[in-house]
């Protein structure tokens, strides 16, 4: 048995019993510890094992029995299924970052920004701009902003972009905006967890720890940085 199966076992799973010589130490320690052997990441959304409930109902056994056989190890579940409460992850998560919140992080970002394209910026004044009270956003309305913004700057005598840049080769052009957007600013903020792209529905929605904390204030500075960021960024391609 892999013995990453023991990390999880304490004190508290042991009866008096267990201690009485070593053979059936070992006993309680292989139980205990095969119970931890298959942790799953969510619920299988089809799968031939059962739940308590069905276990219940299935063969007719009262539940209080069944956990108390699950306690001591005569029942032994083949697949294990997590779950924490958003308190215990929101500490574990404060704990890990030392105290520096995803907020936080995501205020770095803002205030520390590197950029190679205008994306990451654009990206974030249309979030600013035009999410919802939930911080969702769709696709086809951060296409409109950046071939808005994009196309204002072409009126106005303004460089666009670079030459490489999509939106320079493919003027107005939705479907190579979309995909552009998804591929590096969606992307790169995703992979830092301050928003999650739902691929199916082509939503965007902002990470609730980080939306919750965004007022007016806080999204005045955000544009302002924003627009600051551009202006440097486009003050060296000139």
């Amino acid at each position: 048995m892999d013995t990453n199966s023991f990390l999880d076992i304490t004190i508290e799973d042991f009866d008096e019993s267990d201690f009485a010589d070593p053979i059936s130490l070992l006993d309680a320690l292989l139980k205990r510890g095969s119970a931890h052997k298959q942790i799953l990441s969510d619920f299988p959304k089809a799968s031939d094992c059962l739940t308590v409930s069905q276990i219940s109902r299935q063969y007719n056994v009262e539940v209080e029995e069944i956990f108390s056989a699950i306690k001591n190890g005569n029942l032994v579940a083949d697949k294990v299924v997590p779950l924490f409460s958003p308190k215990v992850v929101e500490s574990f998560l404060l704990d890990q970052n030392n105290g520096i919140t995803l907020f936080d992080k995501f205020m770095h970002e803002i205030t520390h920004m590197r950029v190679n394209y205008s994306y990451k910026p654009v990206l974030v004044m249309a979030i600013m701009r035009n999410a919802s009270e939930n911080g969702e956003i769709a696709l086809s309305d951060l296409v409109d902003f950046f071939l808005d913004f994009y196309e204002k700057r072409r009126v106005a005598g303004l460089i666009i972009e670079k030459a490489d840049s999509s939106f320079v080769k493919f003027q107005n052009n939705r479907q190579h905006a979309a995909r552009t957007i998804i591929r590096y600013p969606i992307t790169v903020f995703e992979n830092k967890q301050f928003i999650n792209f739902d691929l199916k529905t082509s939503v965007l929605t902002v990470a609730k720890s980080i939306w919750q904390r965004i007022d007016v204030k806080t999204r005045a500075f955000i544009e302002v940085s924003c627009e600051k960021i551009l202006e440097e960024y486009y003050a060296l391609l000139s």
